[in-house]
């Protein structure tokens, strides 16, 4: 899939429009996910990946709840392309402790 930077109109055609819904479902469980485990395990999460913008990713999640329909998808798009790798190394490396 091209990013925006390529082909900018791709986020206008129905594909591109059915990408970011299911993003954004993502982005919305993940948030929801992190919040349950913050309450179960208190400052784990910080305390083990500082590297890792927990509280911007849990309040993302509420972001895409509560302005849906406002929403910006270069910024979704950077989101994916800035964050997530960080995101997705601590996901991997708490797999394999648990």
């Amino acid at each position: 899939m091209q990013t925006t930077d390529q082909n900018p109109e791709q986020l206008e055609q129905e594909t591109g429009e059915d990408a970011i819904d299911v993003i954004c479902m993502q982005f919305l469980a993940a948030g929801e996910a992190l919040k349950r485990l913050d309450r179960l395990q208190p400052g784990f999460l910080q305390n083990h990946y500082p590297e890792v913008d927990l509280k911007g990713a849990m309040g993302f999640g509420d972001i895409i709840a509560h302005q849906y329909f406002d929403l910006d998808t270069e910024q979704i798009i950077l989101t994916c392309q800035d964050s997530l790798p960080a995101m997705i190394s601590a996901i991997e490396d708490l797999l394999q402790k648990i």
